[in-house]
C-alpha cells in the first residue's frame, strides 16, 4: 500500500513510500516526527501533520500510545 508522507501544505511537493518496503517506524518525540527505515536502509523523516497522521492510522495507533512499532 501506497501511503503519503508529504506534500499536505501548499507548496510542498508530494512524496509516497511503499508500506511494505517500510522495515521499522520510530516516534522522535524530540523533534516530533517519525524517521522510517525502508528496506534498502534509507531513512525518511516524516514531519508534516498529514504525513504522521498517516502513519498513525497505518500502524493503528497514535506516536504517543504505547505501540511495540515506536522506539
Amino acid at each position: 500500500m501506497w501511503v503519503k508522507i508529504a506534500g499536505f501544505k501548499p507548496h510542498t511537493e508530494d512524496r509516497w513510500v511503499n508500506s511494505d518496503l517500510i522495515s521499522e517506524i520510530r516516534w522522535n518525540a524530540r523533534e516530533g516526527r517519525f524517521d522510517l527505515t525502508m528496506a534498502d536502509q534509507q531513512d525518511v523523516q516524516v514531519y508534516e501533520a498529514g504525513g504522521i497522521a498517516e502513519i498513525d492510522r497505518l500502524v493503528g495507533s497514535e506516536a504517543h500510545e504505547a505501540n511495540p512499532l515506536y522506539g
